[in-house]
């Protein structure tokens, strides 16, 4: 069975990139096979590190409401995460490189 560990707070500059960071580097170190999306629309600060292969999803739209998650690709998320196929013998796959962590988020 797969895990997922998703990393949410409407707040800026609380550390969840910082979060999503070190279970990123932690996790594989624990033999976990570990995919990263980033849907911060401001800072994309996972994407921005290649070692990661963070895949950048917008989440965003533009309407007459303003700016507001689109249910669509929310669903998509959604299901690319549940399609993901559930681990099976835990092995070593890929090791990332070890990063330095993320410069800091600055409160907007």
């Amino acid at each position: 069975m797969s895990t997922v560990h998703l990393i949410l707070q409407g707040k800026g500059g609380v550390g969840k990139s910082f979060a999503a960071f070190l279970l990123a580097q932690y996790l594989p170190d624990k033999s976990v096979l570990v995919r990263c999306s980033d849907a911060d629309p401001i800072n994309n600060t996972l994407a921005s590190f290649p070692a990661l292969n963070a895949v950048k999803v917008d989440l965003i739209e533009n309407s007459d409401k303003g700016r507001r998650i689109d249910p669509r690709r929310f669903d998509d998320l959604v299901e690319q995460i549940t399609g993901q196929p559930a681990e099976g013998p835990r092995h070593r796959g890929h090791r990332l490189q070890r990063l330095r962590a993320p410069p800091p988020l600055h409160a907007e």
